[in-house]
């Protein structure tokens, strides 16, 4: 078994991953983050501001590991899992995450500074948002490989060297959604207290 593991792995070419579906994951999500933002900046900044001072903080009472990796789980399952729709929800689930961080960014900095808002985003963001990118792009491969096989272009959806490479690249994605999950619990917070002032 492991002989069979080593072969698959010498044949592996995990590039081919991340060619134009991953481009088209990120220019999906920048999309999505733009519309988002456009959505803050179309409310008036009276009402924002209102909005703002009599809204609940989006922070919950207690941020733990298993919380957030969990719902990170959640989100990369639904960037992979579109692949059963021939990429429709790998598609849609890019979007909505855009369009969430735009409008709740934007919406942020009314609230705070912008080296506050860095703080809380990118301590975990440098990985998770790129693990989300990768999460969708294989989405979008499968579900290209899935319509070839369909339209008899190719006559298997995946060979055995992709399926391996799937896999690697799948357990790469839990590992990292878990560190950030980490960085996310025990550090962001506070570090951006050390910043500056945190919306509570």
């Amino acid at each position: 078994m492991l002989s069979s593991i080593a072969a698959l792995h010498r044949r592996a070419r995990f590039r081919r991953w991340f060619g134009v579906h991953l481009a088209v994951a990120v220019a999906v999500f920048v999309a999505g983050v733009l519309l988002g933002v456009g959505i803050v900046e179309a409310i008036p900044l009276a009402t924002l501001a209102e909005w703002a001072a009599g809204a609940e903080s989006p922070l919950p009472d207690r941020i733990t590991f298993w919380t957030i990796f969990t719902n990170n789980v959640r989100a990369m399952a639904l960037m992979f899992l579109g692949s059963i729709t021939l990429g429709v929800l790998s598609l849609f689930g890019l979007f909505l995450n855009g369009v969430i961080l735009g409008f709740v960014g934007n919406a942020a900095l009314a609230r705070t500074s912008p080296l506050v808002f860095a703080a809380l985003v990118v301590p975990h963001g440098i990985i998770e948002l790129p693990a989300l990118f990768v999460a969708g792009a294989l989405g979008l491969r499968v579900a290209h490989r899935i319509a070839r096989w369909l339209l008899a272009y190719d006559d298997r959806p995946l060979t055995s060297v992709e399926a391996y490479e799937l896999v690697v690249l799948l357990t790469v994605l839990t590992v990292a959604i878990a560190v950030a999950a980490y960085i996310e619990a025990t550090y962001t917070l506070a570090i951006a207290d050390r910043v500056g002032d945190v919306p509570r």
